[in-house]
């Protein structure tokens, strides 16, 4: 072991690593096998779902122009069916009806430009873990009348903000002169999907 290696980070967790594992040998050959086989398919997995993601991208980059495209001249949320050279694979391009989370800052920026209809708010409310901890028994027999001390009743029940995209808002982005339909698109960023139609999943049915 070249000097110096035994004190490296790397090989201090390695080896720290390795005293929590037991080590049994193979001598089953039928199972060593099985374990490298699984192995290199999870590896090829791995690549075959990069390669996948990166056509994902692609194909819904372009899908995105022509869903744009329906909802400003047509009106339309349909899904769209991208298709090949004629005889060739189609793909169906579909709103998810749902949208990315946004965050306080972009739920703000977005009611200043669009207005409140565009984002809905939800309120949850949750029990303090630290007061539970401390005092969770006197909650259990008397909720708030419990004897407790006031400054943990104040903080006993705490609320929790969430933004949204509301429902329909995609309809709404053809509505703005100050905005074009592909800035208002981006802004409210709804998710979008990929999926066989039903003539390629007929097919391979048969």
């Amino acid at each position: 072991m070249p000097k110096g290696l035994q004190d490296s980070p790397f090989f201090v967790k390695f080896a720290t690593l390795m005293k929590k594992y037991k080590i049994y040998q193979i001598a089953n050959r039928f199972l060593k096998t099985k374990i490298c086989k699984y192995k290199k398919i999870k590896a090829e997995i791995a690549e075959l779902e990069a390669i996948k993601g990166r056509l994902d991208a692609d194909i819904k980059a372009k899908a995105r122009k022509m869903f744009l495209d329906e909802i400003v001249n047509h009106k339309s949320t349909d899904p769209i069916v991208l298709k090949e050279t004629p005889g060739g694979s189609e793909i169906l391009f579909y709103f998810m009806g749902k949208y990315e989370n946004v965050n306080v800052d972009k739920a703000k920026l977005i009611q200043k430009k669009y207005g409140k209809g565009f984002i809905t708010k939800t309120t949850s409310y949750v029990l303090d873990p630290k007061v539970m901890e401390l005092h969770g028994k006197k909650i259990l027999d008397a909720l708030m009348k419990a004897d407790i001390p006031q400054e943990y009743k104040k903080t006993l029940l705490k609320s929790t903000d969430k933004f949204c995209i509301s429902k329909g808002s995609i309809s709404k982005i053809n509505s703005f002169e100050k905005y074009s339909p592909e800035e208002v698109l981006t802004d409210i960023a709804p998710m979008f999907g990929l999926k066989d139609t039903v003539e390629e999943e007929s097919d391979e049915l048969v």
